[in-house]
Protein backbone atom coordinates (compact mmCIF):
# COMPACT_ATOMS: atom_id res chain seq x y z
CA UNK A 1 0.00 0.00 0.00
CA UNK A 2 1.63 3.37 -0.91
CA UNK A 3 1.07 5.91 1.42
CA UNK A 4 1.21 9.78 1.11
CA UNK A 5 1.49 12.35 3.81
CA UNK A 6 -0.68 15.06 3.38
CA UNK A 7 0.42 18.68 3.26
CA UNK A 8 -2.88 20.17 5.26
CA UNK A 9 -1.75 20.92 8.80
CA UNK A 10 -4.18 22.24 12.03
CA UNK A 11 -3.19 24.07 13.78
CA UNK A 12 -3.95 25.40 17.68
CA UNK A 13 -5.65 28.46 18.01
CA UNK A 14 -5.76 30.05 21.68
CA UNK A 15 -8.49 32.39 20.19
CA UNK A 16 -10.65 30.21 20.35
CA UNK A 17 -13.14 30.08 23.81
CA UNK A 18 -16.64 29.05 24.79
CA UNK A 19 -17.49 30.80 27.86
CA UNK A 20 -18.34 29.03 31.15
CA UNK A 21 -19.75 29.73 34.78
CA UNK A 22 -17.37 31.61 37.34
CA UNK A 23 -17.85 29.92 40.75
CA UNK A 24 -15.81 31.68 42.63
CA UNK A 25 -15.60 28.28 45.02
CA UNK A 26 -18.78 29.18 45.49
CA UNK A 27 -19.43 25.77 47.29
CA UNK A 28 -16.31 26.42 49.86
CA UNK A 29 -16.67 30.74 49.65
CA UNK A 30 -19.97 31.56 49.92
CA UNK A 31 -18.60 35.24 51.31
CA UNK A 32 -16.54 35.74 48.07
CA UNK A 33 -19.94 35.35 46.06
CA UNK A 34 -22.28 37.33 47.98
CA UNK A 35 -19.62 39.93 48.32
CA UNK A 36 -20.05 40.27 44.35
CA UNK A 37 -23.86 39.72 44.65
CA UNK A 38 -23.93 42.91 46.50
CA UNK A 39 -21.52 44.86 45.02
CA UNK A 40 -23.13 44.64 41.64
CA UNK A 41 -26.67 45.58 43.68
CA UNK A 42 -25.24 48.65 45.17
CA UNK A 43 -24.80 50.17 41.33
CA UNK A 44 -26.87 52.63 40.23
CA UNK A 45 -29.53 51.92 37.08
CA UNK A 46 -27.11 54.30 35.39
CA UNK A 47 -23.58 52.89 36.17
CA UNK A 48 -25.85 49.24 35.20
CA UNK A 49 -26.77 50.86 31.83
CA UNK A 50 -23.23 51.70 31.24
CA UNK A 51 -21.30 48.57 32.19
CA UNK A 52 -24.17 46.26 30.14
CA UNK A 53 -22.99 48.68 26.95
CA UNK A 54 -19.61 47.47 27.46
CA UNK A 55 -20.12 43.68 28.11
CA UNK A 56 -22.16 44.10 25.30
CA UNK A 57 -19.43 45.59 22.80
CA UNK A 58 -16.58 43.19 24.12
CA UNK A 59 -18.04 40.00 24.33
CA UNK A 60 -21.86 39.38 22.14
CA UNK A 61 -19.64 39.13 19.29
CA UNK A 62 -16.96 36.82 20.39
CA UNK A 63 -19.70 34.13 21.49
CA UNK A 64 -22.88 32.79 19.70
CA UNK A 65 -26.01 33.55 22.16
CA UNK A 66 -24.20 34.95 24.82
CA UNK A 67 -27.13 36.29 26.37
CA UNK A 68 -28.23 33.13 27.10
CA UNK A 69 -25.24 31.53 28.80
CA UNK A 70 -24.75 34.68 30.91
CA UNK A 71 -28.08 34.09 32.20
CA UNK A 72 -27.90 30.50 32.72
CA UNK A 73 -25.34 31.60 34.98
CA UNK A 74 -26.88 34.38 36.74
CA UNK A 75 -29.72 31.50 37.48
CA UNK A 76 -26.86 29.86 39.17
CA UNK A 77 -26.69 32.55 41.51
CA UNK A 78 -30.00 34.00 41.85
CA UNK A 79 -30.38 32.13 45.11
CA UNK A 80 -27.72 34.53 46.49
CA UNK A 81 -30.32 37.37 45.78
CA UNK A 82 -32.03 39.03 48.93
CA UNK A 83 -35.69 38.31 48.63
CA UNK A 84 -38.16 40.99 47.21
CA UNK A 85 -35.02 42.41 45.19
CA UNK A 86 -36.54 43.60 42.01
CA UNK A 87 -33.78 43.22 39.09
CA UNK A 88 -33.68 44.94 35.48
CA UNK A 89 -32.81 42.77 32.59
CA UNK A 90 -30.02 44.49 32.23
CA UNK A 91 -29.09 43.84 35.65
CA UNK A 92 -29.18 40.33 35.36
CA UNK A 93 -27.44 40.23 32.36
CA UNK A 94 -24.34 42.16 34.31
CA UNK A 95 -24.81 39.77 37.22
CA UNK A 96 -24.28 36.53 35.19
CA UNK A 97 -21.52 38.36 33.33
CA UNK A 98 -19.40 38.97 36.67
CA UNK A 99 -19.80 34.82 36.95
CA UNK A 100 -19.19 34.19 33.79
CA UNK A 101 -15.16 33.63 32.00
CA UNK A 102 -13.77 32.99 28.54
CA UNK A 103 -11.80 29.19 28.59
CA UNK A 104 -9.14 28.97 25.46
CA UNK A 105 -10.68 25.36 24.27
CA UNK A 106 -7.10 24.60 22.28
CA UNK A 107 -4.47 27.23 24.66
CA UNK A 108 -2.26 24.32 25.51
CA UNK A 109 -2.69 21.60 22.42
CA UNK A 110 -4.73 20.52 19.32
CA UNK A 111 -3.98 16.81 18.30
CA UNK A 112 -5.02 12.96 17.71
CA UNK A 113 -7.10 13.74 14.41
CA UNK A 114 -9.10 11.05 13.35
CA UNK A 115 -11.61 10.64 11.08
CA UNK A 116 -14.45 8.78 9.57
CA UNK A 117 -17.02 9.25 6.71
CA UNK A 118 -19.29 11.70 7.22
CA UNK A 119 -23.07 10.29 6.83
CA UNK A 120 -24.02 13.11 4.49
CA UNK A 121 -22.28 12.34 0.96
CA UNK A 122 -24.33 14.24 -1.29
CA UNK A 123 -23.69 17.46 -3.33
CA UNK A 124 -20.06 15.81 -4.13
CA UNK A 125 -17.79 15.02 -7.21
CA UNK A 126 -17.42 11.87 -8.52
CA UNK A 127 -14.03 10.21 -6.94
CA UNK A 128 -14.96 12.83 -3.40
CA UNK A 129 -15.53 11.52 -0.34
CA UNK A 130 -16.97 14.20 2.88
CA UNK A 131 -15.40 13.44 6.17
CA UNK A 132 -15.84 14.25 9.83
CA UNK A 133 -12.26 14.66 11.84
CA UNK A 134 -12.42 14.67 15.16
CA UNK A 135 -9.59 16.14 17.57
CA UNK A 136 -8.32 16.21 21.38
CA UNK A 137 -8.12 19.93 22.16
CA UNK A 138 -6.17 20.83 25.36
CA UNK A 139 -6.88 23.74 26.75
CA UNK A 140 -6.06 25.77 30.41
CA UNK A 141 -5.50 23.56 33.15
CA UNK A 142 -5.15 20.80 30.54
CA UNK A 143 -8.59 20.07 30.51
CA UNK A 144 -9.59 17.67 27.61
CA UNK A 145 -12.07 18.66 24.88
CA UNK A 146 -13.15 17.05 21.48
CA UNK A 147 -13.46 19.46 18.73
CA UNK A 148 -15.14 18.45 15.23
CA UNK A 149 -14.26 19.56 11.53
CA UNK A 150 -15.07 18.49 8.82
CA UNK A 151 -14.49 18.30 4.93
CA UNK A 152 -13.64 16.60 1.76
CA UNK A 153 -11.05 14.42 0.18
CA UNK A 154 -10.98 13.55 -3.43
CA UNK A 155 -9.68 10.78 -5.96
CA UNK A 156 -6.43 11.53 -5.67
CA UNK A 157 -6.00 11.59 -1.86
CA UNK A 158 -6.06 15.82 -1.51
CA UNK A 159 -7.93 17.12 1.31
CA UNK A 160 -9.95 20.38 1.86
CA UNK A 161 -11.33 20.90 5.26
CA UNK A 162 -14.04 22.97 5.45
CA UNK A 163 -13.95 26.86 6.88
CA UNK A 164 -13.34 27.11 10.80
CA UNK A 165 -16.60 28.53 12.10
CA UNK A 166 -16.79 31.88 13.72
CA UNK A 167 -17.95 30.36 17.09
CA UNK A 168 -17.21 27.59 19.41
CA UNK A 169 -19.68 26.21 21.91
CA UNK A 170 -20.13 23.41 23.59
CA UNK A 171 -22.38 20.51 24.28
CA UNK A 172 -25.69 20.78 26.69
CA UNK A 173 -26.51 17.32 28.96
CA UNK A 174 -30.23 16.36 28.27
CA UNK A 175 -31.24 15.70 31.56
CA UNK A 176 -34.68 14.42 30.16
CA UNK A 177 -33.32 12.22 27.51
CA UNK A 178 -34.41 8.42 27.62
CA UNK A 179 -32.01 6.12 27.23
CA UNK A 180 -33.03 2.47 26.46
CA UNK A 181 -30.83 -0.96 28.36
CA UNK A 182 -31.56 -3.16 25.94
CA UNK A 183 -30.60 -0.95 22.97
CA UNK A 184 -27.44 0.39 24.70
CA UNK A 185 -26.50 -3.61 25.18
CA UNK A 186 -26.87 -4.10 21.48
CA UNK A 187 -24.76 -0.94 20.73
CA UNK A 188 -21.85 -2.16 22.85
CA UNK A 189 -22.20 -5.68 22.32
CA UNK A 190 -19.64 -5.50 19.61
CA UNK A 191 -16.44 -4.61 22.02
CA UNK A 192 -14.34 -6.82 23.04
CA UNK A 193 -14.36 -7.93 26.23
CA UNK A 194 -17.48 -5.32 27.33
CA UNK A 195 -19.55 -6.50 29.89
CA UNK A 196 -22.69 -5.95 28.81
CA UNK A 197 -24.25 -6.83 32.48
CA UNK A 198 -23.21 -3.97 34.02
CA UNK A 199 -26.15 -1.98 32.96
CA UNK A 200 -28.71 -4.77 34.51
CA UNK A 201 -28.59 -2.15 37.30
CA UNK A 202 -30.78 0.08 35.58
CA UNK A 203 -34.44 0.29 34.71
CA UNK A 204 -35.52 -0.96 30.64
CA UNK A 205 -35.56 2.89 30.20
CA UNK A 206 -33.69 5.57 32.55
CA UNK A 207 -32.36 9.05 32.75
CA UNK A 208 -29.25 10.93 33.58
CA UNK A 209 -30.22 11.25 37.15
CA UNK A 210 -30.58 7.72 36.97
CA UNK A 211 -27.07 6.88 36.26
CA UNK A 212 -26.18 9.62 38.77
CA UNK A 213 -27.91 7.93 41.41
CA UNK A 214 -26.32 4.39 40.37
CA UNK A 215 -22.36 6.27 40.75
CA UNK A 216 -22.88 7.08 43.92
CA UNK A 217 -22.40 3.67 45.06
CA UNK A 218 -19.17 3.05 44.40
CA UNK A 219 -19.80 -1.19 43.50
CA UNK A 220 -21.22 0.16 40.35
CA UNK A 221 -17.23 0.87 39.11
CA UNK A 222 -15.84 -2.22 40.74
CA UNK A 223 -15.37 -4.19 37.23
CA UNK A 224 -13.14 -6.53 39.15
CA UNK A 225 -16.52 -8.06 40.71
Amino acid sequence: MKINRSTTRIKANHNRVIINHLSLGADNSIGRVQRLISQVLSFSEEEIEVLHEEIMSSFNKRHRKFEYYVEKHFKKIESGIPQGTELSAKRKVVLGAYFSKEYSIQSAALFNPSMVAHPNQEGLKEGEKRFIISLRSVGEGHISSIEFRSGVVNQDGYLTLDPETKFSSSSEKQSSKVYKKERLKELTAILNNFDTSILDVFEDEFIYADYQTKAKDQSFFNFDT
